[in-house]
């Protein structure tokens, strides 16, 4: 069996991160469902589009962080306006 990894930053579709190891940072940004979206083919896709350009932008706007200048305690305040933006 591999062990568990411990991560420092988790980027989730929901809000359940009790069972990840370690004290990684959480902000925590609601998404639709994708899934639970209904209508034609052209209708389902144009929602599982709009939610993953929503979930691109918060990541890209993650990885253009300064992290190298930034401590722990610098970069949680960050990733939680990430994470409350509009997209």
């Amino acid at each position: 069996m591999m062990p568990a990894k411990t991560y420092n930053v988790l980027f989730l579709r929901t809000s359940n991160a009790a069972r990840w190891r370690g004290h990684p940072l959480k902000a925590h940004r609601s998404f639709e469902d994708p899934a639970a979206a209904t209508g034609s083919d052209t209708e389902t896709r144009a929602v599982f589009d709009k939610i993953f350009r929503q979930a691109m932008a918060r990541i890209q706007a993650f990885v253009g962080l300064p992290l190298h200048n930034l401590g722990k305690d610098a970069i949680l305040p960050e990733i939680s306006k990430i994470s409350k933006a509009s997209v």
